[in-house]
Protein backbone atom coordinates (compact mmCIF):
# COMPACT_ATOMS: atom_id res chain seq x y z
CA UNK A 1 0.00 0.00 0.00
CA UNK A 2 1.61 3.46 -1.07
CA UNK A 3 0.95 6.38 0.36
CA UNK A 4 -1.85 7.67 -1.02
CA UNK A 5 -3.97 4.39 -0.49
CA UNK A 6 -3.16 4.99 2.64
CA UNK A 7 -5.02 8.47 3.17
CA UNK A 8 -7.60 7.32 0.71
CA UNK A 9 -8.28 4.30 2.74
CA UNK A 10 -8.49 6.59 5.90
CA UNK A 11 -11.13 8.38 4.27
CA UNK A 12 -13.21 5.85 3.30
CA UNK A 13 -13.51 4.94 6.79
CA UNK A 14 -14.23 8.20 7.80
CA UNK A 15 -17.05 8.21 4.47
CA UNK A 16 -18.32 4.84 5.26
CA UNK A 17 -18.24 4.26 1.64
CA UNK A 18 -15.40 3.37 -0.96
CA UNK A 19 -13.25 6.07 -2.52
CA UNK A 20 -12.10 5.97 -6.17
CA UNK A 21 -8.07 5.69 -6.06
CA UNK A 22 -8.16 6.33 -10.31
CA UNK A 23 -10.32 9.21 -12.16
CA UNK A 24 -10.54 6.88 -15.19
CA UNK A 25 -11.77 3.09 -16.01
CA UNK A 26 -8.47 1.13 -17.10
CA UNK A 27 -9.90 -2.01 -18.83
CA UNK A 28 -12.46 -2.04 -21.09
CA UNK A 29 -15.89 -3.22 -20.67
CA UNK A 30 -17.19 -5.21 -23.20
CA UNK A 31 -21.15 -4.38 -24.27
CA UNK A 32 -22.07 -8.04 -23.93
CA UNK A 33 -19.73 -10.61 -21.91
CA UNK A 34 -19.86 -13.95 -21.35
CA UNK A 35 -20.76 -13.98 -17.73
CA UNK A 36 -19.51 -16.91 -15.63
CA UNK A 37 -20.94 -18.12 -12.29
CA UNK A 38 -19.27 -21.32 -10.89
CA UNK A 39 -20.34 -23.51 -7.81
CA UNK A 40 -17.53 -26.45 -6.99
CA UNK A 41 -19.38 -29.82 -4.51
CA UNK A 42 -17.08 -29.25 -1.56
CA UNK A 43 -13.82 -30.53 -1.64
CA UNK A 44 -14.00 -31.27 -6.11
CA UNK A 45 -11.66 -28.49 -6.92
CA UNK A 46 -11.63 -30.31 -10.78
CA UNK A 47 -15.21 -30.47 -11.30
CA UNK A 48 -18.02 -28.03 -11.57
CA UNK A 49 -20.98 -28.81 -9.93
CA UNK A 50 -23.02 -26.08 -11.23
CA UNK A 51 -22.28 -23.33 -14.03
CA UNK A 52 -24.31 -19.90 -14.60
CA UNK A 53 -23.98 -18.66 -18.02
CA UNK A 54 -25.29 -15.79 -20.11
CA UNK A 55 -24.41 -12.47 -22.06
CA UNK A 56 -27.10 -10.51 -20.99
CA UNK A 57 -28.12 -9.71 -17.11
CA UNK A 58 -31.69 -11.49 -18.24
CA UNK A 59 -31.01 -14.27 -20.30
CA UNK A 60 -29.21 -16.29 -16.94
CA UNK A 61 -28.81 -20.23 -17.87
CA UNK A 62 -27.76 -22.76 -15.96
CA UNK A 63 -26.34 -26.29 -15.63
CA UNK A 64 -25.98 -28.66 -13.20
CA UNK A 65 -24.22 -32.16 -12.85
CA UNK A 66 -26.01 -33.66 -10.08
CA UNK A 67 -22.80 -35.37 -8.84
CA UNK A 68 -19.88 -34.11 -10.22
CA UNK A 69 -17.63 -36.74 -8.98
CA UNK A 70 -19.35 -38.85 -11.86
CA UNK A 71 -17.24 -38.42 -15.03
CA UNK A 72 -20.09 -39.12 -17.12
CA UNK A 73 -22.77 -36.49 -15.19
CA UNK A 74 -19.92 -34.17 -15.08
CA UNK A 75 -19.16 -33.98 -18.76
CA UNK A 76 -22.95 -34.32 -19.27
CA UNK A 77 -23.07 -30.86 -18.09
CA UNK A 78 -19.76 -29.73 -19.17
CA UNK A 79 -21.04 -30.48 -22.74
CA UNK A 80 -24.12 -28.63 -22.65
CA UNK A 81 -22.22 -25.41 -21.18
CA UNK A 82 -19.35 -25.92 -23.96
CA UNK A 83 -21.83 -25.82 -26.89
CA UNK A 84 -22.89 -22.25 -25.93
CA UNK A 85 -19.62 -21.04 -24.90
CA UNK A 86 -17.36 -22.25 -27.70
CA UNK A 87 -19.65 -20.79 -30.24
CA UNK A 88 -19.56 -17.36 -28.48
CA UNK A 89 -16.12 -17.56 -27.67
CA UNK A 90 -15.09 -18.43 -31.38
CA UNK A 91 -17.05 -16.58 -33.54
CA UNK A 92 -14.79 -13.23 -33.17
CA UNK A 93 -12.41 -14.42 -34.87
CA UNK A 94 -14.06 -15.34 -38.09
CA UNK A 95 -13.50 -10.91 -38.60
CA UNK A 96 -10.53 -9.77 -39.38
CA UNK A 97 -8.73 -6.95 -40.12
CA UNK A 98 -5.07 -5.90 -40.79
CA UNK A 99 -2.81 -4.15 -38.30
CA UNK A 100 -0.09 -2.11 -40.12
CA UNK A 101 1.96 -1.69 -37.35
CA UNK A 102 2.15 -4.85 -36.63
CA UNK A 103 2.02 -6.46 -40.09
CA UNK A 104 -0.41 -9.30 -39.59
CA UNK A 105 -4.11 -9.78 -39.37
CA UNK A 106 -5.91 -9.87 -36.03
CA UNK A 107 -9.67 -10.47 -35.19
CA UNK A 108 -11.50 -7.16 -35.87
CA UNK A 109 -12.85 -8.06 -31.97
CA UNK A 110 -12.16 -10.57 -28.85
CA UNK A 111 -14.66 -11.98 -26.30
CA UNK A 112 -14.28 -11.00 -23.15
CA UNK A 113 -15.27 -13.05 -19.70
CA UNK A 114 -16.29 -12.02 -16.85
CA UNK A 115 -16.41 -13.66 -13.39
CA UNK A 116 -16.88 -12.91 -9.62
CA UNK A 117 -13.42 -13.16 -8.12
CA UNK A 118 -9.75 -14.15 -8.39
CA UNK A 119 -11.19 -17.79 -7.29
CA UNK A 120 -13.56 -18.12 -10.38
CA UNK A 121 -10.21 -17.65 -12.74
CA UNK A 122 -8.39 -20.28 -10.84
CA UNK A 123 -11.41 -22.49 -11.26
CA UNK A 124 -11.21 -21.98 -15.21
CA UNK A 125 -7.92 -22.67 -15.53
CA UNK A 126 -8.42 -26.29 -13.67
CA UNK A 127 -11.41 -27.31 -15.54
CA UNK A 128 -9.04 -26.40 -18.58
CA UNK A 129 -6.68 -28.41 -16.80
CA UNK A 130 -8.41 -31.54 -16.58
CA UNK A 131 -10.24 -31.09 -20.49
CA UNK A 132 -7.52 -30.02 -22.53
CA UNK A 133 -5.63 -33.19 -22.10
CA UNK A 134 -8.52 -35.97 -22.15
CA UNK A 135 -8.33 -38.62 -24.92
CA UNK A 136 -9.93 -38.56 -28.34
CA UNK A 137 -9.90 -41.87 -28.51
CA UNK A 138 -10.49 -45.55 -27.27
CA UNK A 139 -13.02 -46.62 -25.00
CA UNK A 140 -13.09 -42.87 -22.78
CA UNK A 141 -12.90 -40.94 -25.92
CA UNK A 142 -14.06 -37.65 -24.94
CA UNK A 143 -16.25 -35.60 -27.33
CA UNK A 144 -14.08 -32.74 -29.24
CA UNK A 145 -16.50 -29.67 -27.96
CA UNK A 146 -15.04 -30.65 -24.39
CA UNK A 147 -11.54 -30.85 -25.53
CA UNK A 148 -11.97 -26.88 -27.39
CA UNK A 149 -13.65 -26.01 -23.99
CA UNK A 150 -10.77 -27.01 -21.86
CA UNK A 151 -8.31 -25.60 -24.69
CA UNK A 152 -10.24 -21.87 -24.39
CA UNK A 153 -10.32 -22.16 -20.53
CA UNK A 154 -6.54 -23.25 -20.54
CA UNK A 155 -5.61 -20.00 -22.57
CA UNK A 156 -7.95 -17.90 -20.53
CA UNK A 157 -6.57 -18.77 -17.59
CA UNK A 158 -2.64 -18.25 -19.03
CA UNK A 159 -3.80 -14.94 -20.08
CA UNK A 160 -4.86 -13.74 -17.13
CA UNK A 161 -1.91 -13.41 -15.38
CA UNK A 162 -0.56 -10.56 -18.15
CA UNK A 163 -0.94 -7.13 -16.48
CA UNK A 164 -4.08 -4.99 -18.14
CA UNK A 165 -5.61 -8.08 -19.78
CA UNK A 166 -8.94 -7.72 -20.64
CA UNK A 167 -9.88 -11.10 -22.16
CA UNK A 168 -10.94 -12.44 -18.32
CA UNK A 169 -11.71 -9.89 -15.57
CA UNK A 170 -12.18 -11.07 -11.77
CA UNK A 171 -14.65 -8.21 -10.68
CA UNK A 172 -12.73 -8.42 -7.08
CA UNK A 173 -9.18 -7.37 -8.96
CA UNK A 174 -10.79 -4.75 -11.19
CA UNK A 175 -12.63 -3.20 -8.03
CA UNK A 176 -9.31 -3.11 -6.32
CA UNK A 177 -7.47 -1.42 -9.06
CA UNK A 178 -9.71 1.65 -9.18
CA UNK A 179 -11.57 1.80 -5.33
CA UNK A 180 -9.79 2.26 -2.40
CA UNK A 181 -11.51 0.61 1.08
CA UNK A 182 -10.75 0.50 4.49
CA UNK A 183 -10.47 -3.94 3.87
CA UNK A 184 -7.65 -6.30 3.81
CA UNK A 185 -6.91 -7.77 0.16
CA UNK A 186 -8.62 -10.84 1.65
CA UNK A 187 -11.80 -9.02 2.61
CA UNK A 188 -12.06 -7.33 -0.81
CA UNK A 189 -11.51 -11.18 -2.63
CA UNK A 190 -15.57 -11.28 -1.19
CA UNK A 191 -16.91 -9.39 -4.25
CA UNK A 192 -20.22 -9.08 -1.84
CA UNK A 193 -18.60 -7.08 0.58
CA UNK A 194 -16.03 -5.40 -1.51
CA UNK A 195 -19.03 -3.98 -3.62
CA UNK A 196 -20.91 -3.02 -0.89
CA UNK A 197 -18.26 -1.30 1.46
CA UNK A 198 -18.03 1.13 -2.32
CA UNK A 199 -21.85 1.51 -2.86
CA UNK A 200 -23.71 0.71 0.30
CA UNK A 201 -27.61 0.94 0.46
CA UNK A 202 -28.90 4.63 1.12
CA UNK A 203 -28.65 4.50 5.41
CA UNK A 204 -26.47 2.32 5.61
CA UNK A 205 -22.86 2.94 5.95
CA UNK A 206 -20.02 0.41 4.06
CA UNK A 207 -18.59 -1.33 6.92
CA UNK A 208 -21.78 -2.63 7.87
CA UNK A 209 -23.10 -3.37 4.74
CA UNK A 210 -19.84 -5.15 4.05
CA UNK A 211 -20.34 -7.22 7.46
CA UNK A 212 -23.92 -8.19 6.13
CA UNK A 213 -22.74 -9.09 2.38
CA UNK A 214 -19.57 -11.29 3.69
CA UNK A 215 -21.77 -13.73 4.96
CA UNK A 216 -23.23 -14.94 1.68
CA UNK A 217 -20.69 -17.27 -0.74
CA UNK A 218 -20.50 -16.02 -4.29
CA UNK A 219 -18.65 -19.06 -5.38
CA UNK A 220 -17.05 -21.09 -6.54
CA UNK A 221 -16.25 -22.52 -2.94
CA UNK A 222 -19.64 -22.87 -1.30
CA UNK A 223 -19.93 -22.21 2.39
CA UNK A 224 -20.70 -25.26 5.14
CA UNK A 225 -24.11 -24.70 5.08
CA UNK A 226 -24.69 -24.63 1.80
CA UNK A 227 -22.61 -27.92 1.70
CA UNK A 228 -24.29 -29.24 4.59
CA UNK A 229 -28.03 -28.45 2.90
CA UNK A 230 -26.71 -30.11 -0.24
CA UNK A 231 -25.72 -33.39 0.97
CA UNK A 232 -28.65 -35.01 1.56
CA UNK A 233 -30.20 -33.94 -2.25
CA UNK A 234 -27.13 -35.62 -3.63
CA UNK A 235 -27.09 -38.69 -1.24
CA UNK A 236 -30.74 -39.06 -2.80
CA UNK A 237 -30.07 -38.00 -6.05
CA UNK A 238 -27.28 -41.40 -6.61
CA UNK A 239 -30.30 -43.57 -4.76
CA UNK A 240 -32.54 -42.69 -7.31
CA UNK A 241 -30.42 -43.06 -10.22
CA UNK A 242 -29.04 -46.09 -9.37
CA UNK A 243 -25.96 -46.40 -11.70
CA UNK A 244 -28.15 -44.63 -14.64
CA UNK A 245 -26.16 -41.76 -15.97
CA UNK A 246 -28.72 -41.16 -19.40
CA UNK A 247 -30.67 -37.66 -19.78
CA UNK A 248 -33.92 -39.22 -19.58
CA UNK A 249 -33.27 -41.16 -16.10
CA UNK A 250 -31.01 -38.16 -14.49
CA UNK A 251 -32.89 -34.93 -15.79
CA UNK A 252 -35.92 -34.90 -13.88
CA UNK A 253 -33.98 -36.16 -10.78
CA UNK A 254 -32.01 -33.14 -10.87
CA UNK A 255 -34.76 -30.31 -10.02
CA UNK A 256 -34.22 -30.44 -6.25
CA UNK A 257 -30.51 -30.08 -6.83
CA UNK A 258 -31.10 -27.09 -9.19
CA UNK A 259 -33.29 -25.92 -6.68
CA UNK A 260 -30.71 -25.89 -4.15
CA UNK A 261 -28.68 -23.90 -6.79
CA UNK A 262 -30.70 -21.19 -8.55
CA UNK A 263 -31.03 -18.69 -5.60
CA UNK A 264 -27.10 -19.44 -4.98
CA UNK A 265 -26.31 -18.43 -8.85
CA UNK A 266 -28.90 -15.78 -9.78
CA UNK A 267 -27.34 -13.81 -6.11
CA UNK A 268 -23.61 -14.05 -7.16
CA UNK A 269 -25.03 -13.07 -11.20
CA UNK A 270 -26.86 -9.78 -10.09
CA UNK A 271 -23.63 -8.67 -7.68
CA UNK A 272 -21.61 -9.24 -11.20
CA UNK A 273 -23.79 -7.15 -13.55
CA UNK A 274 -24.47 -4.95 -10.70
CA UNK A 275 -20.57 -3.90 -10.34
CA UNK A 276 -20.03 -4.47 -14.18
CA UNK A 277 -23.02 -1.84 -14.82
CA UNK A 278 -21.81 0.68 -12.41
CA UNK A 279 -18.18 0.39 -13.38
CA UNK A 280 -18.94 0.93 -17.40
CA UNK A 281 -20.14 4.48 -16.77
CA UNK A 282 -16.77 5.77 -16.24
CA UNK A 283 -14.49 7.16 -18.83
CA UNK A 284 -11.88 4.36 -20.39
CA UNK A 285 -8.03 5.50 -20.52
CA UNK A 286 -6.29 5.90 -23.56
CA UNK A 287 -4.62 3.40 -23.40
CA UNK A 288 -6.93 0.61 -22.99
CA UNK A 289 -7.46 1.07 -27.07
CA UNK A 290 -3.24 -0.42 -27.43
CA UNK A 291 -3.38 -3.72 -25.07
CA UNK A 292 -7.08 -4.59 -26.48
CA UNK A 293 -5.32 -4.72 -29.40
CA UNK A 294 -2.63 -6.66 -27.79
CA UNK A 295 -5.73 -9.09 -26.24
CA UNK A 296 -6.98 -9.60 -29.87
CA UNK A 297 -3.86 -10.34 -31.00
CA UNK A 298 -3.52 -13.05 -28.07
CA UNK A 299 -6.92 -14.20 -28.68
CA UNK A 300 -6.32 -14.92 -32.96
CA UNK A 301 -3.19 -16.71 -32.18
CA UNK A 302 -4.94 -18.99 -29.56
CA UNK A 303 -8.07 -19.29 -32.09
CA UNK A 304 -5.65 -20.48 -35.27
CA UNK A 305 -3.13 -22.54 -32.96
CA UNK A 306 -6.36 -24.53 -31.82
CA UNK A 307 -7.97 -24.64 -35.40
CA UNK A 308 -4.77 -26.75 -36.33
CA UNK A 309 -5.26 -28.96 -33.79
CA UNK A 310 -2.43 -27.64 -31.81
CA UNK A 311 -1.88 -28.65 -28.17
CA UNK A 312 -0.76 -26.92 -24.82
CA UNK A 313 2.16 -28.17 -23.04
CA UNK A 314 1.54 -29.22 -19.34
CA UNK A 315 5.15 -27.66 -18.69
CA UNK A 316 7.13 -25.46 -20.31
CA UNK A 317 10.80 -25.76 -21.47
CA UNK A 318 13.63 -23.59 -19.81
CA UNK A 319 13.67 -21.61 -22.81
CA UNK A 320 10.13 -20.47 -23.05
CA UNK A 321 9.43 -20.53 -18.96
CA UNK A 322 12.41 -17.20 -19.44
CA UNK A 323 10.60 -15.86 -22.11
CA UNK A 324 6.99 -16.16 -20.79
CA UNK A 325 8.67 -14.46 -17.08
CA UNK A 326 10.27 -11.71 -19.61
CA UNK A 327 6.95 -11.15 -20.78
CA UNK A 328 5.05 -10.47 -17.71
CA UNK A 329 7.36 -8.48 -16.54
CA UNK A 330 7.31 -6.13 -19.42
CA UNK A 331 3.54 -6.11 -19.41
CA UNK A 332 3.23 -4.92 -15.33
CA UNK A 333 5.86 -2.37 -16.11
CA UNK A 334 3.93 -0.85 -19.82
CA UNK A 335 0.73 -1.27 -17.90
CA UNK A 336 2.31 1.19 -14.43
CA UNK A 337 3.53 3.77 -16.56
CA UNK A 338 0.86 3.99 -19.03
CA UNK A 339 -1.96 3.85 -15.93
CA UNK A 340 0.45 6.59 -14.33
CA UNK A 341 0.90 8.94 -17.77
CA UNK A 342 -3.40 8.46 -18.88
CA UNK A 343 -4.26 9.04 -15.01
CA UNK A 344 -3.16 12.40 -13.09
CA UNK A 345 -4.45 10.30 -9.55
CA UNK A 346 -2.11 7.11 -10.64
CA UNK A 347 0.29 9.17 -10.44
CA UNK A 348 0.20 11.00 -6.80
CA UNK A 349 1.90 8.14 -5.88
CA UNK A 350 5.20 8.58 -8.23
CA UNK A 351 5.47 11.95 -7.27
CA UNK A 352 5.10 11.37 -3.43
CA UNK A 353 8.11 8.61 -3.57
CA UNK A 354 9.91 12.02 -5.73
CA UNK A 355 9.81 9.95 -8.54
CA UNK A 356 7.79 12.57 -10.92
CA UNK A 357 7.78 16.31 -10.70
CA UNK A 358 4.76 18.34 -11.89
CA UNK A 359 4.34 21.46 -12.34
CA UNK A 360 3.50 24.65 -14.81
CA UNK A 361 5.76 25.23 -17.68
CA UNK A 362 7.33 28.87 -17.47
CA UNK A 363 10.06 28.69 -19.65
CA UNK A 364 10.89 27.05 -22.90
CA UNK A 365 14.56 27.69 -24.64
CA UNK A 366 13.70 25.45 -27.79
CA UNK A 367 16.56 26.16 -29.75
CA UNK A 368 19.23 25.94 -27.01
CA UNK A 369 22.49 24.28 -28.24
CA UNK A 370 25.57 22.90 -26.14
CA UNK A 371 28.83 21.27 -27.02
CA UNK A 372 28.45 17.91 -27.63
CA UNK A 373 31.99 15.56 -28.55
CA UNK A 374 32.97 18.75 -30.23
CA UNK A 375 29.59 19.42 -32.43
CA UNK A 376 27.06 22.46 -31.21
CA UNK A 377 23.86 20.03 -30.66
CA UNK A 378 19.96 21.50 -30.35
CA UNK A 379 19.53 20.45 -26.66
CA UNK A 380 16.17 22.27 -25.59
CA UNK A 381 15.34 23.05 -21.60
CA UNK A 382 11.88 22.92 -20.26
CA UNK A 383 11.06 24.96 -16.56
CA UNK A 384 8.73 23.63 -14.25
CA UNK A 385 7.47 25.91 -11.51
CA UNK A 386 6.47 22.95 -9.04
CA UNK A 387 4.59 23.82 -6.01
CA UNK A 388 6.55 21.31 -4.28
CA UNK A 389 10.21 20.95 -3.29
CA UNK A 390 11.67 18.67 -6.16
CA UNK A 391 14.25 15.74 -4.47
CA UNK A 392 14.69 14.44 -7.94
CA UNK A 393 18.69 14.56 -8.23
CA UNK A 394 19.82 16.52 -10.66
CA UNK A 395 20.95 13.76 -14.35
CA UNK A 396 17.54 11.73 -12.73
CA UNK A 397 16.26 10.45 -16.30
CA UNK A 398 12.52 11.29 -16.89
CA UNK A 399 9.93 10.93 -19.50
CA UNK A 400 7.21 13.52 -20.39
CA UNK A 401 3.87 11.84 -19.92
CA UNK A 402 2.56 13.97 -23.24
CA UNK A 403 5.15 11.98 -24.89
CA UNK A 404 6.45 8.48 -22.89
CA UNK A 405 7.31 6.90 -25.83
CA UNK A 406 9.32 9.49 -27.13
CA UNK A 407 13.11 10.69 -25.90
CA UNK A 408 13.89 11.36 -22.19
CA UNK A 409 14.37 14.31 -20.43
CA UNK A 410 17.48 15.10 -17.62
CA UNK A 411 17.01 17.04 -14.78
CA UNK A 412 19.29 20.05 -15.60
CA UNK A 413 18.64 22.24 -12.83
CA UNK A 414 16.59 23.16 -9.53
CA UNK A 415 16.32 26.30 -8.08
CA UNK A 416 14.15 27.34 -4.95
CA UNK A 417 11.31 29.97 -6.39
CA UNK A 418 10.93 32.85 -4.26
CA UNK A 419 6.83 32.92 -4.52
CA UNK A 420 7.46 29.13 -2.60
CA UNK A 421 8.31 25.52 -4.71
CA UNK A 422 10.70 25.96 -6.92
CA UNK A 423 12.03 26.15 -10.50
CA UNK A 424 13.00 22.39 -12.45
CA UNK A 425 14.82 23.22 -15.50
CA UNK A 426 14.85 19.43 -17.72
CA UNK A 427 17.15 18.97 -20.69
CA UNK A 428 15.69 17.08 -23.66
CA UNK A 429 18.08 13.74 -24.65
CA UNK A 430 17.80 14.52 -28.46
CA UNK A 431 17.71 17.37 -30.93
CA UNK A 432 15.34 16.27 -33.21
CA UNK A 433 12.64 18.95 -33.90
CA UNK A 434 10.46 15.93 -34.86
CA UNK A 435 10.11 15.62 -30.84
CA UNK A 436 7.31 17.38 -29.16
CA UNK A 437 7.65 19.94 -26.25
CA UNK A 438 5.18 21.07 -23.73
CA UNK A 439 3.47 24.34 -24.82
CA UNK A 440 4.04 27.60 -22.64
CA UNK A 441 2.01 27.97 -19.44
CA UNK A 442 0.45 24.87 -19.82
CA UNK A 443 0.66 21.85 -16.52
CA UNK A 444 3.34 18.94 -17.48
CA UNK A 445 4.32 16.09 -15.31
CA UNK A 446 7.90 14.39 -15.88
CA UNK A 447 7.99 10.77 -14.55
CA UNK A 448 10.15 7.22 -14.59
CA UNK A 449 7.35 6.67 -16.80
CA UNK A 450 8.08 5.19 -20.16
CA UNK A 451 5.63 3.10 -22.82
CA UNK A 452 9.07 2.52 -24.90
CA UNK A 453 8.77 -1.62 -25.72
CA UNK A 454 11.99 -2.76 -23.79
CA UNK A 455 14.64 -4.81 -26.38
CA UNK A 456 14.90 -8.02 -25.45
CA UNK A 457 18.31 -10.08 -26.89
CA UNK A 458 16.91 -13.19 -28.51
CA UNK A 459 17.74 -16.38 -26.93
CA UNK A 460 19.15 -19.67 -28.09
CA UNK A 461 16.81 -22.33 -29.36
CA UNK A 462 18.07 -24.70 -27.04
CA UNK A 463 19.39 -24.76 -22.93
CA UNK A 464 23.17 -24.02 -23.04
CA UNK A 465 23.32 -26.51 -19.77
CA UNK A 466 24.73 -30.21 -20.57
CA UNK A 467 22.47 -31.89 -17.95
CA UNK A 468 19.61 -33.17 -19.49
CA UNK A 469 16.84 -35.68 -17.93
CA UNK A 470 16.71 -38.74 -18.98
CA UNK A 471 15.30 -40.25 -22.25
CA UNK A 472 12.55 -42.35 -22.31
CA UNK A 473 10.40 -42.18 -19.53
CA UNK A 474 7.14 -43.73 -19.37
CA UNK A 475 4.10 -41.19 -19.80
CA UNK A 476 2.07 -40.28 -17.13
CA UNK A 477 -1.04 -42.15 -16.40
CA UNK A 478 -4.31 -40.75 -18.19
CA UNK A 479 -5.95 -38.01 -16.25
CA UNK A 480 -9.57 -39.37 -16.23
CA UNK A 481 -9.43 -42.94 -14.84
CA UNK A 482 -12.74 -45.51 -13.65
CA UNK A 483 -14.77 -43.58 -11.50
CA UNK A 484 -17.28 -45.83 -9.62
CA UNK A 485 -19.76 -43.47 -8.36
Amino acid sequence: MNQLDAALAARSFRAGRGVRSASLRHRRLAPNPLALVFWQLGGEPFSAAAIGYGHKRQNLRMVVAGDPRNRDLAFAALLKFAGWFNQRFEVAAGYREWIQEEGTEVSSNAPQVIVANEASVEMIGRLGRRLAYLPTDGPKAAPPELIRLGQHFLFLHRHSRVAGQQLVVPLTDFLSQHWVTPQSAFEQQSLGAFNSYIAPPAGSSGFHAAAESERDSLGPVPSGDDDQKLEPLVDRFNLRRGQATDAVTVTPLLIPIENHYRPLIQHTWTQVWDCRDREASWLEAPSVERRWQSDRKAYTQHIDWTAKNGRTRTRQTARQAAVRLRTLEDAKARLQAEEACDDPVKMIPYILQNKAVQGRVVRIEADRRERINGRMLRRPLVTLLSPDACLVPRGKELWWTGSPDGRSYLIHDVQPDPSGGCLVTLKLTTGSTATPLPAAKSQACFSVHTTTKAWFANLPPTEPWSHRPPVGEPPPAPIEGENPL
